[in-house]
């Protein structure tokens, strides 16, 4: 989906952070909102946000191949990936502390794909995981990919394990 086709007044927005730019000059924009009627999130990032970058190669590398069964489109401006729409669940908590609430399988999913494409899901907790209602599960905030060899860069973009 193109986003010059997305009328983003029809939609509550969930999150506003589109200029955000922390104390170190990185860009963290992104926005979200939600299509109440159709019971979708839409995710938007800023042209610089630090993690785009990432979030594309995990597309190109099918990194979210079986991982991500809530998705229904990627929004582009024009060739580029600047976003995504994904159907609206329940998050399995929304304590990041409750990791027991991970299914083994789905962790067992992710190694696999470390393993196939040298990437990595740093953000594995609860409240980035939701189930639909057809019970499956469906990673959400999908720019929390880096390459292992980035590994040590993580904390230049204030991410943590």
């Amino acid at each position: 989906m193109n986003l010059n086709q997305i009328d983003f007044n029809k939609f509550k927005i969930i999150r506003d952070k589109y200029n955000r730019i922390d104390e170190n000059g990185v860009n963290h924009g992104r926005s979200i909102y939600y299509d109440e009627h159709n019971k979708l999130y839409y995710k938007i990032f800023h042209k610089d946000y630090i993690r785009l970058p990432n979030f594309r190669l995990a597309v190109k590398s099918n990194f979210y191949e079986g991982l991500i069964p809530s998705l229904t489109d990627y929004i582009y401006d024009n060739d580029e990936i600047v976003g995504y729409i994904t159907k609206a669940g329940d998050v399995l908590s929304d304590n990041e502390f409750d990791e027991h609430l991970i299914p083994d399988n789905l962790k067992a999913k992710i190694m696999n794909k470390l393993r196939k494409t040298g990437l990595f899901f740093y953000d594995l907790v609860p409240s980035n995981i939701i189930r639909l209602k057809s019970g499956e599960l469906s990673l959400i905030d999908l720019e929390s990919v880096y390459e292992v060899k980035d590994f040590y860069e993580m904390r230049k973009h204030n991410a943590k394990i």
